[in-house]
């Protein structure tokens, strides 16, 4: 019997499932309070449905594993399939950058819980 553990992310509000750890590819953080991330980047996101067909044009500056990145990006907002929260956006178009490419995920890092489990034999 395998006894490991993988760590996972699931909405804090219902604890749907989003993703796990081997999609997890960077950290934002908020450039006045850079210790504080605020949204991480994952290649795929399950159980999550966009809001709304309009996409958000985001031009800023964010910081990426503590460095300074100008990103520009095209966002499309994301709720959880399970209780509807909002909990972050598809990235739809971004200029080019070697960890960001359309298809990922920026979940909001408030609007998770992150834990463990077992992993199947």
């Amino acid at each position: 019997m395998n006894n490991t553990r993988a760590i996972v992310y699931g909405c804090n509000s219902c604890l749907t499932f989003f993703t796990d750890r081997s999609q997890l590819h960077a950290n934002f953080s908020d450039h006045q309070n850079p210790p504080n991330v605020i949204v991480r980047l994952f290649d795929t996101a399950r159980n999550v449905y966009q809001i709304e067909a309009a996409e958000i044009r985001i031009n800023g500056s964010f910081l990426l594993d503590h460095e300074g990145e100008n990103l520009q990006m095209r966002l499309a907002a994301v709720n959880c399939a399970g209780c509807q929260t909002e909990c972050g956006w598809k990235i739809n178009a971004a200029n080019p950058h070697p960890l960001i490419r359309p298809g990922q995920y920026l979940l909001k890092a408030r609007s998770f819980l992150e834990s463990q489990a077992r992993r199947l034999p």
